[in-house]
């Protein structure tokens, strides 16, 4: 069985200022996000983006990641 592909941003910061890192994909290609920088997030606790986006969105990031991996930044 393969790994289930997002189309989901990589990185998405709410209008609170709080940034979300996708760390997992449903199996439906939905990305599940945990705050940036908590180390172990299990995935029941996790949001989706349609959840996130109830709080308000202030930003993305989009890349060639796969789940889990992050962006260290600097130019592509």
């Amino acid at each position: 069985m393969s790994t289930p592909k997002s189309r989901d941003p990589i990185a998405v910061t709410t209008a609170d200022g709080v940034s979300w890192l996708r760390r997992a994909v449903t199996s439906d290609g939905r990305g599940l996000y945990a705050v940036a920088g908590v180390c172990d997030c299990p995935e029941f606790v996790m949001a989706t983006l349609p959840e996130l986006a109830e709080h308000g969105l202030a930003g993305f990031e989009f890349g060639p990641f796969a789940a889990g991996e992050v962006s260290e930044g600097g130019d592509d």
